[in-house]
């Protein structure tokens, strides 16, 4: 915005800083957060070092089962609820004994 063209239409800085990379931090830590679901936070999969299985199930956890954004592989390309709602059905279903899959006692 120091640019003579963008200086025109610049009004007060958004986020002042002095100017240092510790200050840039500073602000950007006091200021960041997300309104996105988190998501691929709990892995699933049949490797070491995911937190879940196929079916949710945390592994270690008797009875511990993940139903959220965090076990998809990566982001979506649209709103994550629709996934969001097809994870939960899905897993509704696994606990009904319902569809293709393992059954849960």
């Amino acid at each position: 915005m120091d640019a003579p063209v963008l200086a025109l239409l610049a009004r007060a800085a958004a986020f002042p800083n002095e100017g240092s990379d510790a200050a840039l931090r500073a602000g950007m830590t006091a200021r960041a957060d997300t309104i996105y679901h988190p998501v691929a936070t709990c892995g699933m999969g049949t490797d070491a070092l995911v937190v879940t299985d196929l079916s949710v199930c945390v592994h270690g956890i008797a009875g511990l089962r993940v139903t959220h954004a965090s076990v998809m592989p990566g982001m979506v390309g649209g709103n994550t609820n629709a996934s969001i709602i097809m994870i939960a059905e899905r897993e509704f279903d696994l606990l009904q004994g319902s569809g293709p899959g393992p059954r849960f006692p």
